[in-house]
């Protein structure tokens, strides 16, 4: 996301239109027909 008040030339992106499908058919294309997982960590901030 680019907002023109954080990035002057902001207004010159366009924004893609909705289409989930579009994902998946770009993941079968690069082998992984049926997605894959993604282990993510995250420390704990001590408050």
């Amino acid at each position: 996301m680019i907002s023109p008040f954080m990035f002057d030339r902001g207004d010159e992106f366009e924004c893609y239109a909705y289409d989930p499908e579009a994902p998946k058919a770009l993941l079968a294309e690069a082998g992984y027909p049926d997605g894959f997982e993604v282990g993510m960590e995250c420390p704990k901030i001590a408050t």
